[in-house]
């Protein structure tokens, strides 16, 4: 069915000084991809038979990208543990409610279409050794395929300190119960775990690599990876057509002190030193770099994924966007599963960037901020490019897929008013919302009018939801819950002392160091 969408502002892309806003445009597509982008009247007159939707009260976006969660649906809270340091958080994971993927990927589809988002990137923490986990990945993207979401899907893996940063050494601290608790997790044939790891991911890639779903390669966390492990998955990266490669990099100082403990350098100089970082390698968090790390970056062309609500969330600290963003580093948005309403609304993400980047200081001619269009850059061509769909999302011009989104201004312009002087891409930064969205596009297929889902029974779903949270919880995996929670004083006692490096000016928020 050919559609027109009809707005005040088109956001053709995020160029600065709105040089790629088209103002009472409009945008005609027939299937999959953009046929047209011109005047409203224009198109109008030239489609008689295209469904004409929004108007003068509406803004025709591209479709936004979250290029880092996890697919839980479910956020923590609502499973059931808080917040805390990463490296005190994971030991209360294990006692959180697990959704099967038949519940988890329509519910994480529908949180994202609801709010704007038309893409999304599950970065799976896998785990060495799973026998499931083709199976289970199997289940989450037929999921994906009948939510209409378009997702890319990265099969993820430790091969290495799965739980401690210095796993080995960290087992000879423990009392022998524990050991013998934990010994599988930490002794185990590696060899054979990568080779399980790379066949799930070309069973994976075989089966559902596509234009609406891309399959990545995501060794989980760096300070995770082998360097055996490192290096095939660059070589199989390449042999796949240089394939993106997504890896947690960074995200606390804990893990930067462990980097420098263990290789005698930062877990990114590493990679750099084994040909990992290139223009196909996204750091997910990337909060603690320093200044030759961003150079790195800069130098090889690789991207980050941008977490603030989760690093804000978890005590990470606050990656250096505005240094990366001046450097020339790609940098894209990523909510992670803890958004800062709990909901995956991308527009209260960029705008928490958009607040965080606005560094202080004494120079007021030369203001150190982030421009709204840069932020908004963040969840469209930016992130667009560190999963796969780089030239065909993130911008809306012909021959583009028509991921498309409608947002209704009244809100943001009309209660009570807006300025006519005011620059229409500052007020949505600070104003939208993503219960504005009204309609959303998808490879030119409404899944949302109207507010309404076309593709999830929502009812249906949330009831299924609640029916299997209230189920009994399974003894076996309090039991291990229970274990896990046993080692977290000895593991903080591992920790202590390995914030061993030189501070940089931009790590403390403030004066105080």
């Amino acid at each position: 069915m050919p559609y027109i969408l009809k707005g005040k502002y088109v956001y053709t892309s995020y160029d600065a000084d709105n040089a790629g806003l088209l103002r009472d445009g409009a945008v005609y597509f027939d299937g999959q991809t953009i046929r047209e982008v011109g005047g409203a009247a224009e198109l109008c007159r030239k489609y008689p038979e295209a469904t004409v939707l929004g108007g003068d009260d509406y803004a025709v976006l591209p479709g936004l990208i979250d290029a880092h969660t996890h697919g839980s649906g479910l956020s923590y809270v609502q499973r059931g543990p808080g917040f805390d340091y990463l490296e005190n958080s994971q030991w209360e994971w294990p006692g959180a409610v697990v959704l099967p993927p038949e519940l988890n990927a329509p519910l994480a589809a529908l949180r994202h279409l609801q709010n704007g988002c038309t893409t999304m990137h599950q970065n799976v923490m896998g785990i060495a050794c799973d026998e499931k986990a083709a199976e289970t990945s199997a289940r989450y993207l037929k999921a994906y395929q009948k939510t209409g979401m378009r997702v890319a899907y990265s099969p993820g893996i430790r091969d290495e300190n799965q739980l401690v940063y210095g796993d080995a050494d960290f087992y000879r601290t423990l009392p022998p119960d524990l050991q013998a608790f934990i010994r599988p997790r930490i002794f185990f044939d590696k060899e054979r775990a990568r080779d399980m790891f790379f066949d799930w991911f070309e069973e994976v890639y075989q089966t559902f690599d596509s234009d609406m779903c891309r399959i990545l390669l995501g060794p989980c966390w760096a300070h995770g990876a082998s360097e055996e492990l490192l290096l095939r998955t660059k070589r199989t990266a390449e042999d796949h057509g240089h394939l993106p490669i997504h890896i947690h990099t960074l995200q606390t100082p804990i893990q930067r002190g462990f980097g420098l403990k263990a290789y005698g350098k930062s877990l990114l100089r590493r990679m750099e030193d084994l040909g990992i970082v290139d223009d196909n390698l996204t750091l997910g968090h990337a909060v603690y770099l320093d200044e030759e790390d961003i150079e790195i970056l800069r130098r090889r062309g690789a991207s980050i994924t941008h977490h603030v609500s989760c690093n804000f969330a978890m005590r990470n600290g606050i990656s250096p966007v505005w240094y990366l963003q001046r450097a020339g580093v790609n940098v894209a948005l990523g909510i992670d599963e803890k958004g800062i309403n709990d909901d995956e609304d991308p527009f209260m993400e960029l705008r928490m960037i958009y607040y965080v980047s606005r560094v202080s200081g004494f120079d007021l001619e030369h203001n150190q901020a982030l421009t709204a269009n840069e932020v908004f850059e963040m969840g469209a061509r930016n992130a667009a490019r560190t999963i796969g769909f780089g030239g065909r999302l993130g911008a809306v011009a012909p021959g583009m897929k028509a991921d498309l989104i409608l947002l209704d201004l009244t809100e943001i312009e009309k209660k009570p008013c807006v300025a006519e002087t005011a620059d229409p891409t500052e007020t949505l930064m600070h104003r939208a919302l993503g219960r504005f969205v009204t309609d959303v596009f998808v490879n030119g297929r409404p899944v949302i009018r109207n507010k309404a889902c076309t593709t999830i029974d929502v009812d249906a779903l949330y009831r299924e939801i609640r029916d299997f949270v209230a189920r009994e919880p399974d003894k076996a995996q309090q039991h291990y819950a229970a274990q896990m929670r046993r080692l977290q004083p000895y593991v903080q006692a591992w920790y202590r002392g390995m914030d061993n490096f030189p501070r940089q000016p931009y790590y403390p928020v403030n004066s105080r160091i």
